[in-house]
């Protein structure tokens, strides 16, 4: 029987290959400091064009502003590129093009056809796969990590088709887009397979191996977008690898302005990790270059965990396999220390001479354009030059930081155990200092609460969102004590408040006070004043009431008039005159005769002459304090405010 194709079928067909433009899968992207909320609730000033990276700029990528550039901070991993970062899970490596935005911006087809996959898988979770006829051969477009699926298997689509949007699901650390091009493969997303490529992640990634494999499944997304699908008339693949800069560290002390930290640990061979022993307790950069050295030579399999106690049995093993130690308890086991680096360092120079630490690999690529042959280059850029996610954060740290200042208080820093308190949040931008104007979006690093847990229980420990502006982190007090509690913002300390917690049944005394008045005073004229008081420890008494009862008594013709209200008419209490009747030249008081934990007093003086006041303990008339003012008879002098 004769095989019979639809005519529709061979129109779409001839439809898609017809097609004369491939197109980027955004329209708009949230402009880098805006990256932080919802692309919906962006305005126009928030958003902008795709920036556009040729293959051709590849070298630019690692070269401009020393790898914090547009480029790096939009494409955070590129196609076969290794890397020591990036907002996807795996911060070595990646052999396909990640491209950041804010959550839910709208992703688009980049050509015709049908979905072949909607679904979720694992690794990439919300995934879809079209499948695009293109001179006559199938081409797969993958797009992953989506926060909404909004097309359905076998539903056809058109280049600039809205079909899904950006997420973070699966195995991704921050809201972007998984792009990755496939050919003709068993199933899509394509990924190596042990039977062709039998190397672990880590090779494929950092020692650039099986890229026959990877050239003959997939295609960069980037150069495909680019060269608008003519590399599909590709006739033959070159993998010759062109190694360049094979000693990057002689580039590296001559750049000015770069992070001079980074250039000391990682390049500078005078004070190298193979001069220093380390072990358990020492810098946590020393430890992360020790496990690097353990991974790139196959003894450590896990990640960079500052952690030296992760690899201090990897050690010992290596060192009773080379004849080092013979038993744990001799001296320096599982310890990096001289015979261990020495041994170590003949394995490590013996992996650069095979692989060496070049700053990219140049692949060569022929195909025929218009019956011609075409040579394209590929470099393919190595971690070594690459910005560390740490670095990264370092620097999204001080970009965030130049434009915007916490505004935080903690309402209670005494409390009784088991209450409450809590940390009011707000970020107000630097750039309006007239008004406030908050931020609203998500912050690029986490916030976090560091306490002693045994003292209190605090949520949330962590937080980034500030869609309405203000948060709030609630402090739950568990047990008597005096702890710190710090506000992180990265790995930096914004504010550390020092809290008191007590049981209610505990006495407190008052041992001092601060008085905030006019130290000078015109002879008849009422001027107002607030106390403060503190205890033994010079801790104030907020929100904490003392106990016994005190007095004020001043001397000569000064008197003082007390006010009490409710603490909602504070700034009203304060500013109320007294009667001449509610002045006195002592007054006793308690805890209950202040608004919360302060007195509020208003006092005058009817001659020139020098006063003083005492605040005394009437449990043993002793005094704790005594302050002196000065009386003027005339308003010629200068009134001066005194704490």
């Amino acid at each position: 029987m004769t095989n019979i194709i639809p005519i529709w079928f061979l129109a779409q067909v001839q439809a898609s290959s017809n097609s004369s433009k491939v197109v980027y899968p955004f329209k708009k992207v949230a402009k880098l400091n805006c990256r932080f909320t919802e692309f919906d609730e962006l305005n126009s000033a928030c958003k902008q064009d795709l920036p556009i990276l040729k293959t051709k700029d590849y070298e630019k990528y690692i070269k401009q502003n020393w790898g914090y550039n547009t480029y790096t901070r939009y494409y955070t991993t590129l196609w076969w590129a290794s890397y020591k970062y990036g907002w996807d899970v795996w911060f070595w490596g990646h052999q396909w093009t990640d491209i950041i935005t804010a959550k839910w911006t709208p992703v688009y087809s980049i050509a015709d056809w049908k979905v072949i996959v909607a679904k979720k898988a694992l690794g990439w979770w919300n995934v879809v796969t079209i499948e695009h006829y293109i001179y006559g051969k199938k081409v797969y477009s993958n797009y992953a990590h989506l926060s909404k699926i909004e097309v359905k298997v076998w539903q056809k689509v058109k280049a600039w088709e809205e079909i899904w949007k950006v997420g973070s699901t699966g195995n991704s650390t921050w809201n972007h887009l998984h792009l990755q091009i496939d050919l003709e493969t068993p199933f899509h997303p394509f990924y190596y397979s042990h039977k062709t490529c039998n190397y672990s992640y880590h090779d494929i990634t950092e020692k650039w191996v099986c890229f026959d494999e990877l050239a003959q499944n997939t295609i960069d997304p980037l150069l495909f977008i680019e060269t608008n699908w003519e590399i599909l008339k590709q006739i033959k693949i070159s993998t010759n690898k062109v190694k360049v800069a094979k000693n990057p560290t002689k580039n590296y002390n001559s750049k000015k302005n770069y992070d001079k930290d980074w250039v000391t640990q990682k390049y500078n061979k005078n004070v190298s990790i193979w001069n220093k022993t380390v072990y358990i307790g020492y810098s946590k950069w020393d430890i992360r270059e020790v496990q690097q050295i353990l991974r790139d030579l196959h003894l450590y399999n896990w990640d960079l965990t500052w952690d030296y106690r992760d690899i201090e049995k990897i050690i010992f093993n290596y060192q009773v396999k080379n004849n080092i130690v013979a038993k744990k308890s001799d001296l320096w086991a599982g310890r990096f220390w001289p015979k261990t680096r020495a041994s170590l360092k003949k394995d490590y120079d013996k992996f650069l001479a095979n692989w060496g630490e070049h700053n990219y690999v140049i692949i060569k690529w022929k195909f025929q354009v218009n019956s011609s042959n075409t040579s394209y280059q590929i470099k393919k850029i190595s971690r070594n030059n690459i910005l560390t996610r740490e670095e990264i954060e370092k620097r999204e740290y001080k970009t965030f930081i130049s434009k915007y200042n916490f505004e935080l208080n903690l309402n209670w820093e005494n409390i009784y155990i088991w209450n409450s308190s809590k940390i009011n949040f707000e970020i107000l931008s630097k750039k309006h200092k007239r008004k406030k104007v908050y931020f609203k979006w998500i912050t690029p690093l986490d916030i976090k609460i560091v306490t002693d847990e045994r003292v209190l229980k605090v949520f949330p420990k962590k937080f980034s969102y500030f869609k309405d502006w203000p948060r709030e982190v609630k402090l739950t007090w568990i047990k008597s004590w005096v702890t710190n509690v710090k506000v992180m913002f990265w790995n930096q300390v914004i504010k550390t408040y020092k809290v008191r917690v007590i049981w209610k049944n505990e006495k407190i005394y008052l041992k001092n006070w601060q008085i905030y008045w006019k130290s000078k005073l015109y002879s008849w004229e009422e001027a107002k004043a607030i106390a403060v008081f503190s205890d033994k420890s010079k801790k104030r008494l907020i929100n904490i009431k003392y106990s016994w009862t005190y007095k004020i008594v001043w001397l000569w013709d000064t008197k003082i008039c007390v006010k009490r209200w409710r603490i909602k008419s504070l700034s009203r209490v304060f500013k109320r005159n007294c009667f001449d009747s509610e002045y006195k030249k002592e007054i006793t008081f308690t805890y209950d005769d202040t608004i919360a934990w302060l007195l509020l007093f208003n006092y005058k003086s009817s001659s020139w002459k020098n006063a003083q006041v005492k605040i005394i303990n009437t449990y043993n008339n002793s005094t704790l304090a005594t302050k002196n003012i000065q009386v003027l008879a005339s308003k010629n002098r200068n009134i001066s405010y005194l704490r």
